[in-house]
């Protein structure tokens, strides 16, 4: 090796030194300046940390009190009712979505059959709608509307007591839409084992109290906001640490330059 070269290596092996015990300093610069944060900020972090709990409880809180809602929203239910009803579904295998979907439509049919069942009532008639030609009913002897839970429960009624084959499927899609055959395990319960999902429902604490679901929403707007507080602390402390941090990165990048300049025996020297 040249001793231009021998030379160059043993003072980048020096500045090196040097340069690993300028970096211990500042690591602990680093070190008291985390130190100082966390002194200055603790209570604020702990309770980031409290907030972030809590805003778990509410995430599981708001995801079923909005499923809740949208099936209040569908079909007219009371909260109880819809939370029974998304309890028994989920129990059975369906996803929320299915749920609300083909429930939403299920809604449209009881209307829609009310409405064809008063104007035939009135033209001294007989209604022509699904649910008249099954023989399920969905008005008491007053003409009032039945409950929700009620129709649903005349129709697995009767949907248990056909054959299977096309016309029972045929009834699933007609009441409940192309997805209707997904709720055949549904319609396949019986009165005691649907009494026996919603009293679970109960025990496991997910029966919404009356305007429970509605409520959810109005928390979402809270919970928007304490996206957005934690958002703004994770922030503040990376301005605090960014000057710290930066000065190490850029000594470190200096001397990595360094070496790529150096010639290539020095390098392996």
């Amino acid at each position: 090796m040249a001793k231009k070269d021998v030379n160059i290596a043993v003072a980048l092996k020096d500045s090196t030194a040097a340069g690993f015990k300028s970096l211990t300093g500042n690591m602990k610069d680093v070190e008291k300046g985390l130190g100082s944060l966390a002194f200055k900020y603790g209570d604020v972090i702990a309770g980031a940390a409290a907030g972030m709990m809590i805003k778990n409880i509410m995430d599981s809180t708001l995801a079923w009190g909005q499923s809740v809602n949208d099936l209040v929203d569908a079909t007219g239910m009371m909260d109880s009712e819809a939370s029974r009803l998304l309890y028994t579904c989920r129990a059975v295998g369906l996803t929320t979505e299915e749920v609300t979907g083909t429930i939403g439509i299920f809604s449209a049919k009881i209307m829609e059959a009310r409405d064809s069942m008063k104007a035939a009532a009135a033209a001294g008639k007989e209604s022509d709608d699904t649910f008249s030609r099954y023989g399920i009913s969905i008005m008491d002897a007053s003409g009032n509307l039945l409950s929700y839970e009620q129709v649903l429960r005349n129709v697995i009624e009767r949907h248990r007591s056909m054959a299977n084959g096309m016309e029972k499927n045929n009834l699933e899609k007609m009441l409940f839409g192309r997805s209707g055959m997904k709720l055949n395990d549904l319609l396949n319960l019986t009165n005691e084992q649907l009494d026996q999902f919603a009293e679970n429902c109960r025990k496991a604490g997910l029966e919404m109290k009356e305007n429970g679901s509605a409520g959810a929403e109005e928390y979402n707007f809270a919970v928007n906001e304490l996206d957005l507080a934690l958002e703004g602390l994770k922030v503040q402390l990376g301005e605090e640490l960014l000057p710290v941090l930066k000065e190490n990165v850029d000594w470190v990048a200096g001397l990595v330059r360094q070496y790529r300049d150096l010639p290539a025996p020095a390098q392996s020297a």
